[in-house]
């Protein structure tokens, strides 16, 4: 891969020519420096980023709160209660904690993702069938080992159904990330309209 490439991937945010970050109003795409990536690739690289950040976070959660109940109220609670924040207002509100750049669209993205990732995995841990639990047992199994060989793995396509709309969900959401995080192809449409 090209050094400068994966250089450019690293920098926290395009930059204009004049060296200021974000939108600078109608044209801006026309003046964007040429060392940034693609901006077909910085959204994706945001959402990649976002949903293994939310992945990192709804599993281990999921694994933890799996057999008490209300742990897992409150967690799938909260993660729902998140969801029902407007993007803008969201995005607004981490850009007045963390700052402007990509570091509030990542955690805004990621706090989305996690409600589906969570409560995927939760039904996927849920439903593994008794009969496979009782065999792991009965196998002198212990439950770490029973977690580890029979219940994550049956768990794995419920868990994958909800990377997969979580993934759908952060490629939209993503591109009202462009007002706190400039990068995207949301940029071009924002600033030079559809034409």
């Amino acid at each position: 891969a090209d050094e400068g490439h994966l250089l450019a991937l690293a920098r926290p945010a395009p930059r204009l020519l004049d060296g200021q970050p974000g939108l600078a109003g109608a044209g801006a795409a026309d003046h964007l420096d040429p060392r940034d990536p693609p901006r077909h690739v910085e959204h994706v690289v945001l959402v990649v980023t976002s949903i293994v950040l939310a992945a990192a976070v709804a599993i281990p959660v999921a694994v933890l709160v799996r057999n008490h109940p209300v742990g897992r109220l409150l967690s799938t609670g909260s993660a729902t209660a998140l969801y029902t924040i407007p993007s803008i207002a969201l995005f607004a509100i981490l850009v007045a904690l963390v700052g402007i750049g990509r570091l509030p669209a990542i955690l805004g993205l990621a706090g989305y993702a996690v409600g589906v990732l969570l409560r995927n995995t939760l039904n996927g841990l849920a439903q593994v069938p008794a009969p496979a639990l009782d065999a792991a047992r009965g196998m002198g199994m212990s439950r770490r080992q029973i977690l580890r060989r029979v219940q994550l793995p049956l768990a794995v396509p419920a868990s994958l159904t909800g990377v997969r709309l979580a993934t759908a969900e952060t490629v939209a959401i993503a591109t009202i990330a462009v007002f706190v995080a400039d990068g995207g192809p949301a940029t071009q449409i924002y600033t030079d309209g559809i034409t």
